[in-house]
């Protein structure tokens, strides 16, 4: 009797089992090169929820300062600033008392505001002429922008504009993204903190105020 042919032996279903491992194995490696190769997305961290943001009273005891966000949009003059990577901040600074009048002024020269968001980048100033890119506006802006000028008391200031270049940081609302390598920082404006300079007779003045979320005397949320 001629022996029986046995298909599917145990040597062919090694064979096949091995050929699929390398199989799978030279898939996986080339998945794998291909994630390598392609560029990542960077991922998107937040404030620390435990940093609450910057006093928005002045530190200075001669002056009072208050710095907001005019977040609202549909002024012409807020959006043709976000469309051009600048961020307007409102400020106001005024005498803490009558006794300190024609003491205390803001010098164009050495002013030099700056805004520190919560991460430590720095957004330079930037005058009304380089922040309005239409013509037509510049002339709304400097009659908007903040006055640099002798410092009057509280009751007889107004509000007005500085502006800063966000350069590279991204912003919308009162977020901005900052990247660092490979990750975004999503930071809150209201956490950041504005510094500026006043020209006093007793010497020069460094001031800090924080960003307040809503405009009050005395830069209190």
């Amino acid at each position: 009797m001629a022996p029986s042919i046995r298909t599917g032996s145990w040597g062919e279903k090694g064979r096949s089992a091995r050929a699929g491992t390398r199989l799978a194995a030279l898939l996986l490696g080339a998945s794998t090169a291909l994630a390598c190769a392609l560029p990542s997305r960077p991922a998107v961290v937040g404030t620390p929820r435990g940093f609450r943001g910057f006093p928005t009273e002045s530190t200075d005891t001669a002056i009072w300062a208050e710095a907001v966000l005019p977040v609202e949009r549909g002024p012409v003059l807020v959006d043709e600033l976000a469309g051009h990577r600048v961020l307007p901040v409102l400020l106001r600074v005024g005498l803490v008392s009558d006794s300190n009048l024609d003491a205390l002024r803001i010098d164009p020269e050495t002013f030099n505001p700056r805004l520190y968001l919560s991460d430590g980048t720095v957004l330079p100033w930037i005058s009304p002429e380089k922040a309005v890119r239409d013509s037509k506006l510049r002339s709304l802006a400097a009659k908007k922008g903040f006055a640099m000028t002798l410092l009057a008391p509280w009751e007889e200031t107004r509000r007005g504009l500085v502006f800063f270049d966000l350069g590279r940081v991204r912003a919308r609302d009162h977020f901005a993204l900052v990247r660092h390598g490979d990750v975004f920082r999503e930071l809150d404006l209201y956490h950041s903190l504005l510094g500026f300079r006043a020209e006093g007779r007793d010497g020069p003045h460094e001031v800090r105020v924080g960003i307040a979320s809503e405009y009050v005397k005395g830069g209190a949320r």
